[in-house]
Order: C-alpha cells, then structure tokens, then sequence
C-alpha cells in the first residue's frame, strides 16, 4: 500500500505540473494517461483560466469517459466550485476530425482560416486515421495555420501515426498541425509549444511509428524532448505500474503481444534491460555473455544479445490491482474450441453465470471484444451478438442509439456511445480502445492465430487483454501453433525466461538512451543540448554526433565510439569514458570534472579550455590534442601519451602553468 501512495502522490505531480514547452508521457496500457492528462487540462485551466486549452483524441467513444474525469477533476481541485461545461470555450474536449454536431481539432482550424472541412469520403485512404493525415496535409499545405491554443493534450497519442509515406515534410501530420496551432510559450524560444501527448506503442493497431519528438516533428527538433526543464520538470514522463488490469493478465498480455515465447524468438518488443526496467520488470540474464559492441550486460543494462536466455519478471508492486489475491481461481483462462457455435454456446452461459449468480451488471461490468481486421471481424460481431440475443441476452453494438440493434444505421447513430443500459456490448478491438469492464470475453483468437506474424493483430490481442479490471476469458476456435504459445505464456505467470535470438521486426525503446541510439542508428546525428544524465551508453557507435552543450553527468560511454563527436561545453562530470575513441572530438569548454579516460583516445582531440580537474588520464592517448588554456589541475595522465600535444596556457597537474 506504501508504493500505491507513492504513485498516487507521483501521478499527481505529473498531473498538476504545466511544463514551459512540450511533454511526452509514455504509459503502460492501465497506467492512468488517460487520468493524468484530464488532471493536467484541469489543473491549467483553474490555474489559468484565460487559456486557450484543448484536450484531443481519435476515438469518440471516450468522449462520454474524458468529460466525466475531467469533471471530476476540476471538482476536486477547486472544491467543488467548478465543473466542467461542455459550452465552455476555453477548455474544449475535441476528437481529432470533428463532425457536423461536434467540432474536433481539425474541424475548428478548418473553421479559423476559412477551409472548407473535409471527411473521411473526400479522401483516397478512406481509413480514418490515413484519411485524417491527408486532410492535414493538405490543410497545412494551403493554409497558414493560427495560433490558437496555448495548450494542447493529446491522449491516445499512438493512434494519430501514420505511416512514412503519408508523412508531411518528414513529420507527423495531425501532430506538426497541432503544434503550427499552439502559441508559443516565449518569445525568444518559438519552438517551445504546449504539446503534451500521452501514448503506448504496444497498442497501435495501424501504423508501427512511435511517437517520439524526431517521428513527429523532424530530426531538427528531435531533442524537444529529452531530459528536464530548467525548473526540474521531466520533458518525458514514463507510467510503469498498472492500475486496471490484474498482474497475470498484464504480463500475459506483454508477452503474447510481443511474441517472447515464440519458437522462432521474438517479433516486437524492448531489446534493452533498462527499457524494461522503465516499465516496471526486473531483468535478470542467466548466462553472462558480452556483447563488444554494447558493453557487458551483467555491468549495466544494456541491449539483449543472440544467444542471451532472458528472464523477465514482474514485481506485484507494480501490479498493485488486488483481485488475484482475493480470488482463488486464475483470473485468465484460454480454451479452444472445436466450432464457433460451441465458442459461442460457451460464452453465452459464462455471461449468464455472471449475470445470475456473480451480481454483475450486464453494462461496464462485462465486455465481450470480437478479434480479427475488416469484413471478417464485422462478421464476428454480428454473429456473437446475434447468438446472444437468440439466447435471450441483450447485447449493445457501439454507436447504435439502442440496445439489439445489429447493424446501427449510418444515418441514425451516437459514435461516441459504448454502452447501453442493461445491454452486454459487442465490439471490435477500435472502439473498445481506452475502455474497461471487470469481466471481459476475448472471442476469434483464430483471426489472430491464422496470421500469427502480423504486429497489428497482436497488439489487437494486447488492446483487449488490457481491457479487463478483474477477470478475462479468451477463446477461439480450431488448432493452431498460437494457441500452444498462449498457453505457455499463461503458465509462465509473472516471470518469462527465454533465449533471445535475433533483433525484432519492430525494435520499442522507451528511455532517452533507447531513443537517442535509434535515431542515430536511422541517421540522426542533432542531440544539441540533450539530457542524459546517467545514460548507460557503454559500448554505442555515436561517431560525429552534435552533442553540444549535453548533459553527460555520470553517464556509461566505456568503449564509445566518439570520434568526431562535438561535445563543445558538454558536461561530463563524473562520466566513465575508459577506453572509449574520442579522435578529433570537439570538447572545447567542456566540463570533464573527475572523469574516468583510462585508456582512452583522445589524439587530435580540441580541449582548448576544457575543465578536466581530478581526470584520470592513465594510459591515455592524447598525442596532437590540443589542450590549450585547460584546466588540468589534479589530472593523473601516467603512462599517457602527450606527444605534440598543445599546453599552451593551461593549468598543469600541479597547479603550475
């Protein structure tokens, strides 16, 4: 309970914080982004009641859930006085494109520069989120864009990527359109915008792209948002204990959607042990290999090696959901079936168990989320609410305006209803996205397993395992290697050992460090004035990056390749370079206090004016550096090499010049 409170106080710390420029809040599925950022717009508009505030999202069926939290929220912190009111002009909950009855982002820019606002149909994609990114783009390419808010939040961040090729100038369509709308926070920095975006990449049902600041703004600003502001405030928050959803459905969820247990290693996922860590898992490598390109694992946590056996596990702290130790049963059950109509028979008399005899209540209490893409997952729909009501349940389709309808008419509908009183809903993995009950039923685990390889239908998997409070029942019909890999996933419980054996189709990093080797890895090179403090980075190749004016403080660079790098006025102190390659790195002015260069090749290198007080400098390489007018009082360079290196005007060891 200790650690409960902890989280709380520390979520409301993100919640009531207002950064001076944008933030990314990367959460696990369950964590409370959605919570944290209705306490955020909340808090900045009792705070600050003349702003302009939006509060964004894709899907409408969380309009109904963001108004009750924000309600609730701005209630709570003003005691009372103040609700939310859907007329208020100053904080505006708003889905992404907008409608006739209800204006959303696109739709009110639409309106403030005279456009006419175009849909879904007036598109070539014709799928929402792809739709939505070519009605930005052109948007942006015919309009200049007012500044109209000085905040906007995003929740769901992950479902307003595109892919590449629907990018506009190398940026994320609907999120450089929300920043071109945001005043700037000052003057003499235009680019510091109140963009603050919530997501999870392992929920992403269209593209793969991860939100982070380069994917969505452009390499140029890609440092947006690395380390803290001036005032202490994180740029990136990250959410790792999970509230919603009992531990052994989460870290089935985790590894199933991932494919840690495949035959034939893994599909996507976190390659790094402090990614992991980030999220909430301890790591634990069984056999002690090295990787030279990496460093040494058992030293720092650092990237997963072929070959490497893994065991990942997740502490009950940060799974502080308390049905599993109050119920005897297991909270997550598979069962294959040999037909649908026997999946089917099934799930009708579970419900009807639930219903009689454990006092559920047939809406928000139990949800029954229908697997599989397009036509086939619609047939699925139809054909398990169909079975129901011949049962005698009522079920409810979301966007009908009542319960039993089957196929809710375009004309006559509510998009952003998901329940109906008295009525089970049926739904596809889109709309129940950010939505919950305590007994959830996963049906057609089939259309996943017949494409077992697919990234989109595992995170299909991911999404509705995540949906369920207290308990879940996932079925499917026939036979298929998936399902052996299920099962061997829920046996695993809270803990999975397995060999890893090659990168995944779709490498996930969650930290700053993760971030930063991935862009440079895609050709990023700008990490001018980065926060990485800390940062386990033994071993990377960041060979002629812009680090000027970073923030190295005790960071990992053994065995870094850095040679060219810029590091002029970085701050190194304390870091551990030994043996690491600095050949004609810029470090000029920088600050290099008790830092460890044992070893290291620092030839030609330019120190002019660098602060190496207390260095260790022991077999160092320094032949032609130059170290002009830097500080070298108490550096201990024995067995160092100093041939034609340039001293002029610097303080020697002993104090002398």
């Amino acid at each position: 309970w200790q650690h409960l409170s902890e989280f709380d106080l520390q979520q409301e710390h993100i919640g009531k914080e207002i950064p001076p420029g944008p933030q990314r809040i990367r959460g696990i599925a369950g964590s409370g982004k959605t919570v944290l950022l209705c306490q955020k717009a909340a808090h900045m508009h009792l705070k600050h009641p003349d702003w302009d505030i939006a509060l964004v999202f894709f899907s409408r069926s969380l309009y109904h859930q963001i108004i009750k939290q924000l309600d609730k929220w701005l209630r709570r912190f003003s005691s009372g006085e103040v609700g939310y009111e859907p007329k208020q002009t100053k904080l505006r909950t708003l889905h992404a494109w907008g409608a006739k009855s209800q204006p959303g982002l696109y739709s009110t820019i639409c309106r403030a520069v005279g456009v006419k606002r175009l849909n879904v149909n007036d598109t070539q994609s014709k799928r929402p989120n792809e739709a939505l990114a070519e009605v930005c783009i052109q948007l942006l390419k015919e309009a200049t864009i007012p500044q109209l808010y000085h905040a906007i939040l995003i929740d769901e961040g992950q479902d307003l990527i595109v892919d590449n090729h629907l990018k506009f100038e190398g940026k994320q369509p609907f999120y450089w359109l929300a920043y071109q709308a945001l005043r700037a926070v000052s003057p003499s920095q235009p680019e510091q915008r109140r963009l603050i975006w919530a997501y999870d990449e392992a929920q992403s049902l269209e593209s793969l792209n991860i939100p982070n600041a380069s994917e969505l703004f452009g390499e140029e600003l890609g440092h947006l948002v690395t380390g803290y502001y001036s005032g202490g405030i994180r740029k990136s928050e990250i959410m790792h204990r999970c509230y919603r959803t009992p531990g052994p459905i989460l870290t089935a969820a985790h590894g199933i959607g991932m494919g840690l247990l495949r035959r034939s290693g893994m599909l996507t996922g976190i390659i790094r042990a402090e990614d992991w860590q980030a999220i909430g898992y301890q790591v634990i490598s069984n056999n002690q290999k090295v990787n030279p390109l990496r460093g040494e694992f058992s030293r720092s946590p650092m990237e997963f090696i072929p070959g490497q056996q893994i065991t990942l596990k997740r502490p009950p702290e940060n799974s502080p959901n308390l049905i599993p130790k109050l119920w005897k049963y297991p909270v997550l059950e598979f069962i294959a079936y040999r037909d649908r109509q026997s999946e089917l028979t099934a799930l009708a008399q579970n419900i009807i168990y639930n219903l009689r005899y454990d006092a559920l209540k047939p809406s928000r209490e139990i949800l029954v989320i229908v697997l599989g893409s397009g036509f086939e997952a619609m047939q699925l729909e139809t054909a398990v609410a169909e079975f129901l009501m011949s049962q005698g349940l009522d079920i409810y389709i979301p966007s009908a305006l009542d319960c039993n309808i089957l196929q809710p008419d375009k004309e006559e509908r509510d998009p952003n209803r998901f329940w109906c009183e008295g009525g089970v809903t049926v739904s596809r993995i889109h709309r129940a996205k950010g939505n919950e009950a305590e007994m959830v039923y996963v049906v057609g685990l089939d259309n996943v397993a017949k494409d077992a390889s697919n990234l989109q239908l595992r995170n299909q998997l991911f999404v509705a395992l995540t949906r369920a409070k207290g308990w879940l029942k996932l079925s499917g019909i026939g036979a298929y290697p998936l399902y052996e890999e299920m099962w061997r996933v829920i046996r695993s419980g809270d803990s999975f050992t397995f060999t890893f054996r090659h990168p995944p189709q779709r490498e996930i990093g969650v930290t700053d460090t993760s971030e930063l080797l991935k862009r440079y890895d895609t050709g990023g090179r700008n990490f001018q004035n980065a926060d990485l403090t800390g940062a386990q980075l033994a071993g990377a190749d960041l060979r002629n990056a812009n680090l000027i004016g970073a923030i190295l403080r005790n960071a990992d660079l053994r065995n870094a390749q850095l040679d060219g790098a810029k590091l002029v006025i970085a701050d190194l102190t304390g870091a551990d370079l030994s043996k690491a390659s600095l050949h004609k790195a810029k470090l000029v002015g920088a600050i290099l206090q008790e830092v460890q260069l044992k070893g290291a090749d620092l030839s030609r290198a330019k120190l002019g004016n660098a602060d190496l007080n207390n260095a260790q400098l022991v077999g160092a390489k320094l032949s032609g550096a130059d170290l002009s007018s830097a500080d070298l009082t108490g550096v201990d360079w024995s067995q160092a090499d100093l041939s034609e290196v340039n001293l002029e005007g610097a303080i020697m060891p002993d104090g002398s010049f």
